[in-house]
This record gives structure tokens, C-alpha cells and sequence, in this order.
């Protein structure tokens, strides 16, 4: 049973984060300072109270690139096994 979904995201600005379209807490890691090829930890904890086990949720991000992003890369649907959907990773 997950207690948090745990995220890379190196040098985005957080707004926001929902689960189930209602807005949650948020823990963004600092960068650490000898090692800059690493991404920050967005860490969202999971409310167990509303969210019964073994049920999907939706998670929602409000996030803001900047000029010095590196965690998160889009592919477009044309690079995808699918040929369907864009895939969001993280290198």
C-alpha cells in the first residue's frame, strides 16, 4: 500500500497538486548543492482516510517550467509504441 507518490521534478515551480480534483499537500525537495545532475523530490502523500485500497485516483499537477528544466521530456503520440497518446519520462 503506497503512502506517497514520489516524482522527479528538477527545476519545475509547483503550484498546485489534487488528488481526485481536490487540492493536497505538496513536499518539494531542495536541490542538492555537489550533486546539480540531480532532480528534486515531489513527494504527495497519500490521504488514506478518502481513498479506499486498491482504488485509482487522479492526480493533478499545476507546475511551471523554467528556463533550466531537465526531469521532465515529452515525447509526441508519432514516438510512442501506441502512435495514440504523448508519453511524459523523465531521463
Amino acid at each position: 500500500d503506497a503512502k506517497s507518490i514520489d516524482l522527479d521534478a528538477s527545476k519545475l515551480r509547483i503550484h498546485s497538486v489534487a488528488i481526485n480534483d481536490k487540492k493536497c499537500r505538496f513536499e518539494l525537495s531542495s536541490p542538492i548543492q555537489d550533486k546539480p545532475h540531480l532532480g528534486q523530490k515531489l513527494s504527495i502523500p497519500l490521504p488514506t482516510r478518502i481513498i479506499p485500497n486498491n482504488s485509482t485516483v487522479k492526480v493533478s499537477i499545476d507546475y511551471e517550467t523554467t528556463d533550466e528544466c531537465t526531469a521532465l521530456q515529452w515525447l509526441p503520440p508519432c514516438q510512442t509504441g501506441g502512435k495514440v497518446y504523448p508519453y511524459l519520462f523523465s531521463p
